[in-house]
């Protein structure tokens, strides 16, 4: 995530701010709603709710009611399912 904020403020000043401020409004939207998220084709039921300004989506799952666990914060460019053998 940091990473990926220095990269965007690299680019403006500020945006990397920006970022890292939509990452923490998608965990809250996570967190209050898991199953508004859509969901992702594979054995394990996961889901993936996308920033709205930048290309990235939260994968999560949900454990139990209440509990999600983050599989990966993904970039649409990157291969797809990259992130698949981390939630094991």
């Amino acid at each position: 995530m940091v990473e990926a904020a220095d990269h965007y403020d690299l680019e403006v000043p500020g945006l990397g701010d920006d970022f890292l401020a939509e990452y923490d409004r998608v965990l809250a939207r996570v967190a209050a709603a898991p199953e508004e998220g859509a969901p992702v084709p594979g054995a394990r039921p996961r889901r993936r709710m996308l920033f709205e300004r930048f290309p990235y989506a939260v994968v999560y799952r949900e454990l139990a009611p209440g509990r999600v666990r983050v599989v990966a914060v993904a970039h649409h460019r990157r291969r797809p399912g990259y992130w698949a053998a981390r939630d094991r």
